[in-house]
């Protein structure tokens, strides 16, 4: 699948203001007590009309990866990573992107700057741009008090229910936060500026981001970070209608919204697995856990990365054959893209810190990995707020 450069457009917000920048968002370095001033991202940024757009080369896929056979991994991590400048998209947004392959489709959301939802898709060369988009009738959370502002993005997850009347198809869901603190979930239906289903998780609310997963039972899973407490939660649908099964880890506290995957090893089966930016200060470093759906039903901690993200931020969670992927807005003196892999099976070993480019990225990394077993990731590009795309292996 080849992705294109889109032409940059100017968009205004949706109450004619053009914020400043906030600077100076401090981080405490190693063992050294050296902070650096790192770009804030705690207010909307200023967009220009009139950017001129660059060229951007596209970038050659290596070789695929062998084919993992299902819940029999047998393909890791083989590719070299691939460290170029990202593809612009033309579109900007507030907040952390979603990437979702569905129906042999490549799937980008995001929040506008306007804060509604969008969907992008069908990506077209020069002078580039989504052949489809969708902007729904869908506000997103935010919350200006906090230093930096909260944001939140839409979650995306390719999904046939396991029962029901949402079980005759496979479909591209949608889970967010809406203005209400509430979460929302449906699909997509091309040209319908209405989510589909659009109901609420029952009683759940969040102040982050939600992220979703599908597991080996067939159910719809999705995590959040709870709305009155910081602690984490989870809770499944197996026909999109009815919820159950909720399970609070309320040993484990978050500040962003966390990264949420079926990862399945012959070392421990199948489990959700799920990262987090933890509550620890000043540098929220990241942690990672898992949920066992099909046996004891509980979570286990695993570890503490050496990686750590910022405050606000939300992180994904990805995974082909044996490989766990994390991309995330990685702090090194300024904010970059990032991502992590782990392929012991365990989650134990990470190999960590594996910057994508030297652009400065904020609120978080999007990514999923495409047909031939390669990471393709997406983020909002600090100082422009506009959406890059790129390969990442």
């Amino acid at each position: 699948m080849n992705l294109h450069m889109w032409k940059m457009s100017g968009t205004l917000l949706r109450k004619g203001i053009l914020p400043t920048v906030l600077m100076c968002l401090t981080i405490a370095l190693a063992a050294q007590s050296v902070y650096a001033a790192v770009p804030s991202h705690a207010t909307r940024l200023s967009l220009s009309t009139s950017a001129t757009q660059t060229s951007v080369a596209p970038v050659s896929a290596p070789a695929p990866c062998p084919t993992p056979k299902p819940y029999n991994p047998k393909a890791t991590h083989c590719s070299k990573v691939i460290r170029a400048t990202g593809s612009p998209t033309g579109e900007t947004s507030r907040g952390k992107t979603s990437v979702s392959y569905c129906n042999g489709q490549t799937y980008v959301a995001w929040t506008g700057v306007d804060d509604r939802i969008n969907i992008g898709w069908d990506y077209i060369s020069a002078p580039g741009f989504f052949g489809h988009k969708q902007t729904f009738d869908d506000w997103t959370y935010e919350d200006t008090n906090t230093n930096p502002t909260t944001l939140t993005s839409p979650e995306l997850v390719c999904w046939k229910a396991a029962s029901g009347q949402y079980s005759d198809m496979t479909r591209l869901w949608i889970v967010f936060t809406g203005t209400d603190r509430k979460l929302y979930y449906g699909f997509l239906q091309e040209g319908n500026p209405k989510i589909q289903v659009h109901l609420t998780i029952p009683g759940q609310s969040s102040v982050y981001s939600p992220a979703a997963a599908t597991s080996i039972t067939g159910a719809l899973w999705v995590a959040w970070r709870g709305n009155t407490n910081k602690y984490l939660y989870i809770e499944q649908t197996p026909d999109g209608a009815s919820w159950y099964n909720q399970q609070g880890w309320t040993s484990q506290t978050a500040d962003g919204g966390p990264g949420f995957n079926e990862y399945c090893t012959t070392a421990l089966g199948c489990k959700l697995w799920i990262v987090w930016i933890g509550t620890d200060t000043p540098t929220h470093h990241i942690y990672v856990g898992y949920y066992d759906e099909l046996n004891t039903r509980t979570f286990t901690f695993v570890k503490g990365l050496a990686d750590y993200s910022g405050l606000n931020d939300d992180l994904t969670l990805t995974s082909f054959g044996s490989t766990l992927y994390l991309p995330y807005a990685g702090v090194d003196g300024l904010f970059r893209p990032n991502v992590d892999i782990s392929s012991d099976g365990r989650g134990v070993v990470w190999n960590n810190q594996q910057d994508l480019s030297d652009d400065q990225c904020i609120w978080g990394v999007g990514g999923d990995v495409l047909p031939g077993g390669h990471l393709w990731v997406a983020w909002t590009r600090y100082g422009d707020n506009q959406i890059f795309i790129q390969q990442w292996n």
